[in-house]
């Protein structure tokens, strides 16, 4: 006999508790939903199905061959809502019998500014006399204040920058009135121990492959943000799918708190020009981007108010045989210090005079290149994992040019 109608309201088909297991499971659900021609009604109200499983749901209808009814009321939804609806209209309008609700679908993100506070890390720009604006930014002033400040980056005011925590150590306040921008970093990061599994990511950079959209594919991934974590490899392989850098640099802030190797981050860096690696440094910290147990060779962008910052240059002091060339030191827009070459050796006692008021509140960009050894066991190690990747890389592809020409293997409900 034939399954021809499956009820599963009611079923907690997500959670915190056994999410790494619903995740599987739910996965290998649309895939064999997808392969069904028996399966007629199908019942999915109230089953907590999350963005990112509406998008994987969506993806197995829109090739199953004979669900004529679905239901998705009460589900959390949220955003997706616009993608579900359009998926399930077009099969409407291939299968004249086809029907479907999805009612009280809600959302954990602020439709207004498109704020997720499960991955809060971005870019912001909010007009404080808004009050969903002023909502956010007293969420990431909460988040400023239990991380002294480090959470908050290229802070300003009405264009004119400031520190959210100074030497002062008097925190700033909201103002009544005016536009606040900031880079806004998670420095928590996931507790998950586990990165996704290989099936759960595979699913996920397939639908990402079918859309040309990059804006699309960001869509994507902040949806996926919300409810998977991954490896430094897996992030890597995700970044490779952007062709704009600029994409790029948007999919590493989304996932910077989702990564669970974050100490690897910098490995990423291969994936970047120098340009966009700087931009990086601003919005998340050379700490991360350019570090590992050490900063790694290359150019640096360093808020000195920022404590994580200024732990990267003391390390290169630290380091008296490496080199620092092309020094700019600025201080509130103006250039307070310029060197060609600074000998590391007299760094310290050389400079602190100099810099005085800047070392604490002031953006230093340089050139620096490690004295070797370590630098050079990194840069191997950063060649082998770019090996290895290339080769996962290229035999993903290759899975996936087959699987699209050969379809996927059956699984009968």
């Amino acid at each position: 006999s034939t399954l021809q109608a499956l009820n599963l309201s009611w079923n907690g088909l997500s959670g915190s508790n056994v999410q790494r297991l619903n995740e599987d499971c739910f996965l290998a659900f649309t895939r064999a939903l997808d392969t069904s021609h028996s399966l007629t009604e199908l019942d999915l109200s109230y089953c907590r199905i999350s963005e990112t499983q509406a998008v994987f749901l969506c993806s197995a209808i829109s090739t199953n061959k004979g669900l004529t009814s679905l239901k998705l009321d009460g589900n959390p939804i949220g955003d997706s809502i616009t993608h579900v609806h359009a998926k399930l209209r077009a099969r409407q309008e291939s299968v004249a019998t086809f029907r479907y609700s999805a009612n009280g679908c809600t959302s954990n993100r602020s439709k207004a500014r498109g704020f997720d506070d499960l991955n809060p890390s971005g870019h912001y720009r909010l007009d404080v006399s808004i009050a969903e604006d002023l909502r956010v930014l007293r969420i990431l002033e909460k988040q400023a204040k239990r991380s002294d400040g480090e959470a908050w980056r290229s802070e300003s005011c009405n264009g004119e920058r400031f520190q959210y925590l100074p030497a002062s150590g008097k925190p700033w306040r909201i103002p009544l009135s005016g536009v606040v921008e900031l880079d806004f970093v998670l420095l928590d990061g996931t507790k998950a121990e586990a990165e996704a599994s290989e099936e759960a990511f595979k699913s996920l950079t397939e639908i990402m492959s079918k859309n040309s959209d990059e804006e699309a594919k960001i869509d994507i991934l902040q949806r996926a943000c919300s409810v998977m974590t991954f490896s430094v490899r897996q992030a890597i392989n995700m970044l490779f799918m952007f062709s704009l850098e600029s994409c790029r640099e948007k999919a590493l802030v989304m996932l910077f708190s989702r990564i669970i190797d974050r100490r690897n981050l910098w490995l990423c860096n291969k994936a970047f020009s120098e340009r966009s690696r700087l931009n990086l440094q601003r919005r998340l910290g050379a700490r991360f981007v350019m570090m590992s147990d050490a900063p790694v060779s290359g150019r640096f962008w360093l808020d000195l108010s920022k404590s994580n910052d200024r732990k990267v240059l003391q390390l290169m002091m630290e380091d008296v045989e490496g080199e620092v060339t092309d020094v700019k030191l600025l201080h509130h827009n103006t250039t307070v210090y310029q060197a060609d070459k600074i000998d590391m050796s007299r760094l310290q006692g050389e400079l602190v005079d100099s810099w005085s008021e800047a070392l604490s509140a002031g953006v230093v960009e340089l050139c620096y290149a490690s004295s070797g050894k370590k630098d050079a066991q990194e840069q191997d190690k950063v060649r082998r994992v770019h090996s290895r990747l290339q080769d996962h890389t290229e035999s993903s592809s290759s899975k996936l040019m087959t699987t699209t020409r050969e379809g996927t293997a059956q699984m009968k409900i």
